[in-house]
């Protein structure tokens, strides 16, 4: 005699792994996202002299 909770149980297991999965995606989006604006930020900390040229650009050919 087959029991009907096994096969409910089964997809409620289902739904909490694609939960869990999708979770462990954000995660890794929101980690991969932080690390890109800081390695920008470095990139922007170590060579100042390339954002100052870009920044005075207009001002220097409007000269």
């Amino acid at each position: 005699m087959k029991n009907y909770v096994p096969s409910y149980m089964e997809s409620a297991r289902f739904f909490i792994f694609l939960q869990l999965l999708f979770n462990t995606i954000q995660f890794i989006v929101k980690i991969v996202a932080a690390r890109w604006t800081f390695f920008t930020f470095l990139i922007k900390e170590m060579f100042p002299i390339v954002e100052y040229r870009l920044s005075l650009k207009d001002p220097i050919i409007e000269v």
